[in-house]
């Protein structure tokens, strides 16, 4: 493949990240337009099963080395000092220029363990130099875990001191409940948001190093081993750029919660990928039971072949256990603070969506009934890529992403973190590409078997999911 159009992946997750970037906290018309077309190309990819991730050694160190790069160019929104931000900043870029040096030479796992190094000096730094972020987010989910800590409903508890909402838990309960230990060992919620991303990083790595036992290889077929170890380097490169995204130290420093959310996707993705479906609908009823936005992958889950509607009522039904209690204890706070609060928000002006460019450059406000017609309509087509293509865990990833740009392009409120979501999945599904021979038509072509098995090919996944 020549080297440019082996790039266009890992340049569409940075310019899309790019542009979250510089949505904080405002409106441009040219940032929608961005998320758009990376919207599409992934839609194409995923439709077509082209390939989402950048091969070969050469592009995956340039992709992790400018993504660095990006993150000295583009400040990001902080409160720190200029001075110190300034630091952070040209620490981390030399790190990723030496990460993507390291992937260049044949040095992967060197360097995603340098753009580790990287991570940790950085989250550290903007957690210890803003001890006090200026968010709602931050105030309420240590007051949460607070709550959970002491016995007391986080749903009808103030935030004194938030510059925002004070009066509103606007997630699920788990969310509280998953960082409640970090926040009594540590005092502070986003060490647990920092420790997250590196678990979803271990698991990333994870996926691509497929173990060679029997049921495997009747899974997945038998792969040379040159295929092998191009394929554990896909996952070393996705791992390396997904710590170096820009924003990265922003959504730290902010105590944004898809991190978390991540991990757990991510660890149910991996507990798929092993045969251990059972322990994959654990993890998704966590996730479920800790934000909302991961209702939105329950179709695509009971159409997955490995999975299917029996285990995907399991997950609904495990987390409407998981948040029973709350429920008993005040059910109209909990509605409130989690549906009601966010359905009926006003529309935020900076954000950076569809809704809110049909907002400003038309003066048309969509009505409600429009924009949730085109979620479904998004989350459906995704649900028959799903059926029809039978996706392996990872690339699994990349269509769960495609169903949630969409629903966050449609949204009336979708904000950096969101889309920092979106783009963790794309790198989590690029070790699903087929390193070599079917690997090679890019994202405007067609792939053979990218995702594993042919269709209809038994499997130890399949078989246990049509019991």
């Amino acid at each position: 493949m020549l080297l440019p159009l082996a790039l266009v992946p890992g340049a569409a997750v940075l310019l899309a990240a790019t542009a979250a970037v510089r949505s904080i906290p405002f409106y441009r018309g040219w940032i929608v337009l961005t998320y758009a077309c990376a919207w599409l190309l992934l839609g194409v990819a995923v439709v077509r099963g082209g390939r989402v991730g950048v091969p070969g050694r050469v592009a995956g160190g340039l992709v992790v080395a400018a993504a660095g790069v990006l993150q000295y160019l583009v400040p990001t929104f902080t409160y720190l000092t200029e001075g110190d931000a300034q630091a952070v900043r040209t620490v981390v870029a030399v790190a990723a220029l030496a990460a993507g040096t390291a992937v260049a030479l044949g040095r992967p796992a060197v360097g995603l363990a340098v753009a580790a190094a990287a991570f940790i000096v950085g989250s550290a730094a903007v957690i210890r130099l803003d001890p006090v972020p200026r968010i709602d987010v931050w105030y309420s989910l240590q007051g949460g875990a607070d709550a959970v800590l002491h016995g007391r409903n986080m749903y009808t508890q103030v935030w004194p001191g938030s510059p925002g909402v004070t009066d509103a838990f606007t997630y699920l309960p788990w969310t509280a409940v998953l960082l409640a230990p970090v926040k009594l060992a540590t005092g502070d919620v986003r060490w647990g948001l920092a420790a997250a991303e590196l678990g979803a990083v271990a698991i990333v790595v994870a996926l691509a190093r497929r173990p060679g036992d029997r049921q495997q290889e009747q899974a997945f077929g038998r792969e040379p081993a040159q295929e092998r170890r191009d394929r554990t380097e896909a996952g070393l490169v996705a791992a390396a750029v997904l710590l170096l995204l820009p924003g990265t130290f922003t959504q730290i420093e902010q105590a944004w919660t898809e991190p978390l959310v991540l991990l757990l996707v991510a660890g149910a993705l991996l507990a798929v990928d092993r045969g251990r479906l059972w322990a994959a609908v654990a993890l998704f009823a966590l996730a479920l039971a800790s934000k909302q936005h991961v209702a939105l992958l329950l179709p695509l889950l009971a159409v997955w072949r490995p999975f299917g509607p029996r285990r995907t009522l399991a997950v609904g039904g495990g987390a409407a256990l998981l948040v029973l209690p709350w429920a008993v204890w005040d059910l109209p706070a909990m509605w409130h603070d989690s549906v009601t609060l966010l359905v009926g928000f006003h529309v935020i002006q900076f954000s950076d969506t569809l809704y809110l460019a049909a907002v400003h450059e038309l003066g048309w406000t969509p009505p409600f009934w429009l924009s949730g017609a085109l979620i479904v309509a998004v989350v459906v087509l995704a649900a028959v890529v799903v059926r029809r293509r039978r996706p392996s865990p990872a690339r699994f990833g990349a269509v769960a992403a495609f169903a949630l740009f969409g629903a966050n392009l449609l949204n009336k409120q979708a904000f950096y973190n969101q889309f920092w979501l979106v783009g963790a999945l794309v790198l989590l599904a690029w070790s699903a590409d087929p390193p070599r021979r079917a690997g090679t038509a890019g994202l405007s072509g067609r792939t053979t078997t990218a995702d594993g098995p042919a269709p209809g090919a038994a499997t130890p996944a399949n078989r246990a999911g049509s019991r």
